[in-house]
């Protein structure tokens, strides 16, 4: 038997909101392109919680969550046309599901 799971979904301005059952989270919108080499490493620094690393079927792949800024190119896209599918909402969708499971 199959058994679906209901989402809440609320995109934000500053953060994603995912709400089921049984779990919320929240993944802070900061969105960087990966182009490289992680710089908060090279720089010696540490970070307690690694941004994630999303690659969308299309080959393009992003730094979600927070400190994804210190890891590549940071898109800031205000745009209000980001919320119909853009490539970095798109991450940050994956990001909250990939999180949510682990």
């Amino acid at each position: 038997m199959i058994e679906t799971m209901n989402f809440g979904l609320d995109l934000g301005m500053g953060a994603l909101k995912l709400h089921g059952n049984q779990q919320s989270i929240q993944l802070i919108s900061q969105v960087a392109v990966n182009n490289g080499p992680l710089v908060g490493r090279m720089l010696g620094l540490g970070s307690s919680r690694l941004p994630l690393r999303i690659a969308l079927p299309s080959g393009n792949t992003f730094f979600v969550d927070s400190g994804a800024h210190d890891s590549g190119r940071p898109v800031e896209n205000l745009s209000m046309d980001r919320f119909a599918g853009s490539p970095e909402m798109l991450a940050l969708f994956y990001g909250a599901f990939t999180r949510l499971i682990l």
